[in-house]
């Protein structure tokens, strides 16, 4: 009797834990409304290295936008800081961490994952591009 009251209770407890962990990992996996949308590109910086840049109106077409379920599109590539549109970008967000991963962006899979970090200021969205020098880019919530 003490057996089978011990593996139902240990049963229970497996299960309780395991609906805890799949909660957890489903709100890991989504984002909060201030950041799901669509965003426009409307400044960028790109420092010429002695620290002196600020971010400066730019016109463009380049949009971000932010799913629920923790993904986001761009519709030019976020893997570089060339100035030259791209194809778009797909990636998930950490919002945790505030990094973006956007996907192909490393050819070689031995090296660590390309993370982008991102500071959310409404109305503003700052995502920090790999330079060597600061760059950024600075969007605004437009739906």
């Amino acid at each position: 009797m003490k057996n089978i009251s011990l593996m139902i209770m240990l049963l229970t407890l497996t299960w309780a834990c395991s609906q805890s962990e799949d909660a957890n990992l489903e709100r890991e996996r989504t984002i909060d409304n201030s950041l799901s949308g669509k965003w426009q590109l409307t400044e960028q910086l790109m420092d010429p290295g002695d620290g002196s840049g600020t971010f400066q109106p730019v016109n463009s077409d380049h949009t971000i936008e932010f799913f629920e379920n923790g993904t986001f599109t761009s519709s030019e590539s976020l893997c570089y800081a060339d100035g030259v549109a791209n194809p778009g970008t797909t990636g998930t967000v950490d919002q945790e961490r505030k990094a973006l991963m956007p996907e192909g962006c490393r050819d070689d899979k031995s090296l660590p994952a390309f993370e982008l970090g991102y500071d959310l200021q409404p109305p503003h969205l700052i995502i920090n591009l790999f330079c060597i020098e600061p760059c950024a880019l600075k969007f605004k919530k437009v739906k």
